[in-house]
């Protein structure tokens, strides 16, 4: 192991485990109060979000022929059944493409008490390269972290992400518990992804109404860092609806430039009754 893949803030807030032997990456979520959607005893689809870059990154760190940094480029979730109640989660990346830098990986995310698949994973990661397009030559030591907050009184996911609404707008405060890796302080791209999903859930309720949803695919590009050193704003937005199917897109950014977004993020939902 490199001295960029130590235990991250992140890994400890969300309390799961990751290991790597002959080979083979396993990232084990067990089911925590604090990720599970509001009002639900279900793992929040947020937290799949994060536990799935986390495991194809840290396997693309692994698995190539410098281990070393991987940032996020691109990640897509495929989903395929909901999780029970009270039930954790694995991922376990499968493939590693690399080619002019950039690895491409795939994942099964699977409810570990039945070994059901939940979801099925994409990524494509830049390889030797941290947030910023910087390399290990431009980093120095670890940042100096304070320990992360104690989950024990956090009722849901939300209240994980401490979300702040202003005028239609989603605000993610800075937070030390969010950084992926140390030596940079740049937000974890699965915290990113999370938030972005978030953000679209209240305009995909209003349209589906009374009808059960069932979410289909979730897709999100970053297109520059996000430093915790300053607050991730969103703001979601209709593409498409019908009367079965609806597209969402969300933009997040920092400092004031909601035309020059960090990462964008689109989420197709179905109604399931039709």
């Amino acid at each position: 192991m490199t001295r960029y893949l130590g235990r991250s803030p992140v890994e400890a807030a969300m309390g799961f485990s990751v290991t790597h032997c002959d080979h083979i990456t396993r990232l084990e979520q067990p089911w925590r109060p604090h990720l599970c959607e509001p009002g639900s005893r279900r793992l929040d689809c947020g937290a799949l979000i994060i536990a799935a870059d986390h495991a194809m990154g840290h396997h693309i760190s692994r698995s190539t022929p410098t281990p070393g940094a991987a940032t996020t480029l691109n990640l897509r979730l495929d989903w395929h059944a909901d999780l029970s109640p009270y039930a954790g989660l694995s991922v376990v990346p499968r493939v590693v493409l690399l080619h002019a830098g950039v690895a491409t990986a795939t994942a099964d995310i699977r409810a570990l008490d039945d070994g059901g698949l939940v979801a099925t994973a994409t990524g494509a990661f830049l390889v030797g390269r941290f947030p910023g397009n910087r390399t290990s030559a431009d980093v120095g030591a670890p940042l100096d972290l304070p320990p992360v907050r104690s989950t024990a009184d956090l009722p849901d996911f939300a209240a994980f992400l401490g979300c702040v609404t202003e005028e239609e707008r989603l605000h993610l405060p800075p937070s030390p518990d969010f950084v992926g890796m140390r030596h940079v302080g740049a937000f974890h791209g699965g915290i990113s992804g999370a938030l972005a999903e978030y953000a679209t859930r209240p305009l995909i309720d209003a349209w589906r109404g009374d009808s059960p949803l069932r979410r289909v695919s979730f897709e999100i590009r970053y297109l520059k860092p996000c430093f915790v050193s300053d607050a991730l704003t969103c703001r979601a937005a209709i593409l498409r609806q019908g009367r079965t199917m609806c597209v969402a897109a969300t933009d997040l950014w920092q400092r004031g430039a909601p035309d020059a977004p960090n990462v964008t993020a689109v989420s197709t939902c179905v109604r399931a009754d039709t």
